[in-house]
């Protein structure tokens, strides 16, 4: 449930507090819309098929509501990532609770081989090698500079309008090094959860807990949850742990979390927490308001 909902339920629908969480549009209300894009940009391969295949339609959602294109009104520029573009076209709050107060026009351009973006069919032999960002943001930087075009080559007309992307995760990286690889396409852009360093080798070295005690801080007192969050949970993966260490406490472990398979050693357990701690890292990464409303059911203090 998105943090705007929770909000409202909590919260109620007046004030500030109801512009900001009143439902928004969704693909519902936007335009679908394709883009031919070339498949390999930089020559990496021979083209894939036979005969050879060059170029694929790219899926993007357009809204233009609110854009004020007299004025040359911003667009706001959505990276698509690993999915369906239409899930972050539903869920992207930022840019639908930002776009009319600035007169954007919002684009949510989708990643080629996912969602309706594929350049293949499935099972196609060697198509994996265009699979890349660098690709990725060839077809965005095309992308945009075909909605700079005048309305009379099939643009937007918006050679004027400021371009600002917004990405998260990986599309919060795409962002990032989209800004820095084509700074003429876009005049800023906002990269969210963006885990641009998360890559061995680098100087200084990655830090592999930093995620792990970002979403800890979610949950404790100073974060906003209750104070006995982090402790409750802490000692629920040792109670976890040491169950596992004897037939009755597997087989209580089996029954109580009604394990598709009986839990058979400490490896089987220790896969059990990784599972139940899923949803906190989901929940701190995609809403941290959603740990923040919810702490009086999800961490009672004990």
């Amino acid at each position: 449930m998105a943090a705007r909902t929770l909000a409202m339920m909590i919260v109620g629908a007046s004030g500030a507090l109801a512009k900001t969480f009143d439902p928004l549009p969704s693909t519902a209300n936007c335009t679908v819309n394709w883009f031919n894009q070339t498949i390999d940009y930089f020559n990496w391969g021979p083209p894939a098929r036979n005969p050879p295949q060059y170029t694929y339609r790219q899926r993007y959602y357009v809204y233009d509501k609110w854009w004020d294109r007299e004025h040359n009104g911003p667009i706001f520029f959505y990276f698509g990532n690993e999915d369906n573009v239409g899930l972050y076209v539903n869920h992207t709050g930022l840019m639908w609770e930002n776009a009319e107060d600035f007169g954007a026009l919002l684009v949510f351009a989708e990643h080629r081989f996912y969602g309706a973006s594929k350049p293949f069919p499935d099972g196609t032999a060697g198509c994996m090698n265009w699979l890349t960002s660098e690709q990725a943001m060839a077809d965005f930087a095309t992308l945009i500079d075909k909605l700079r075009e005048p309305v009379a080559q099939g643009g937007l007309g918006a050679a004027k309008s400021a371009v600002i992307g917004f990405g998260g995760s990986y599309g919060g990286m795409i962002g990032s090094w989209f800004r820095l690889k084509y700074p003429n396409s876009v005049d800023g852009v906002i990269a969210a959860s963006a885990p641009i360093w998360s890559f061995v080798g680098l100087d200084p070295p990655y830090d592999f807990e930093s995620f792990s005690e970002g979403v800890t801080y979610d949950m404790s007192a100073a974060g906003g949850s209750a104070g006995a969050c982090v402790a409750n949970l802490r000692k629920a993966w040792s109670a976890i742990e040491s169950a596992a260490g004897s037939a009755e406490g597997r087989k209580q472990l089996s029954q109580g979390f009604r394990t598709c398979y009986e839990i058979a050693d400490v490896d089987d357990a220790l896969d059990l927490v990784q599972w139940a701690q899923g949803p906190w890292g989901n929940m701190a990464m995609g809403n941290c308001k959603m740990v923040i409303l919810s702490r009086s059911a999800c961490c009672p203090s004990r």
